[in-house]
């Protein structure tokens, strides 16, 4: 069942009561409710001249009928107008209060949005989008402390603020990521400019080889000791 509107359908009807309407055939120059579709539904609105009622109707081809599926104004208190004999005449319309307009400034009146697909953020020029219509992920990020420091990595299945130690294991960094360079100690060794080690201490060098060591090399290491 889809709700369905077409243009220049409008019929005749005889029925009496408040019960479906029997339709008679399209008024010269018209479409008929056939244009609906079997089992769809419409907006209708039905009037012998004096009372009035507008719904939404379903239309049935068999027996080409338009049941009054619901009542949204009539002349009948917004209830179902019990016709008397006489013809009426049905056609399809668009009720004032299904519609979507404009206000005086150019912006669609306020209505509810829950419906609404395919919006990305270039669709908004202002406002903020709550937390609960983003996806997870995004909900974890927003949710974030906002902490000097602090890295978002994820863990496997959200993300998460890391800092200090937990974020270096993050990022495969081992302890001398935060060693300072230099020659003092616990500092980290840096070649100078010319690519060569500083000079340092040697007293603590073990395991130092001898056999094949010039002669030149032995004077330079016994001076450096």
């Amino acid at each position: 069942m889809a709700l369905i509107l077409k243009d220049r359908v409008k019929e005749t009807s005889t029925t009496t009561g408040t019960g479906t309407y029997t339709l008679a055939g399209a008024v010269t120059g018209f479409e008929s409710f056939g244009e609906v579709g079997n089992g769809n539904t419409t907006y209708y609105t039905c009037t012998d001249g004096t009372d009035f009622e507008t719904g939404i109707g379903t239309y049935t081809a068999s027996g080409t009928t338009l049941a009054r599926t619901t009542i949204l104004q009539s002349s009948n208190s917004d209830s179902a107008v019990s016709w008397g004999s006489g013809t009426k005449t049905l056609f399809v319309t668009l009720p004032a209060e299904k519609m979507t307009f404009l206000d005086a400034s150019g912006n669609i009146v306020a209505a509810n949005a829950s419906n609404l697909t395919a919006l990305n953020a270039s669709n908004l020029s202002s406002g903020t989008v709550a937390n609960a219509r983003l996806d997870q992920q995004l909900q974890d990020v927003a949710g974030l402390a906002v902490t000097d420091g602090n890295i978002i990595v994820g863990n496997g299945s959200n993300f998460v603020a890391e800092s200090g130690a937990t974020a270096r294991t993050s990022l495969g960094l081992g302890s001398a990521a935060v060693l300072t360079a230099g020659t003092s100690a616990n500092n980290a060794v840096q070649l100078d400019g010319s690519a060569r080690l500083p000079g340092v201490d040697g007293s603590q060098l073990t395991n130092l080889p001898s056999t094949g060591a010039t002669a030149g090399f032995a004077v330079a290491m016994a001076i450096a000791l």
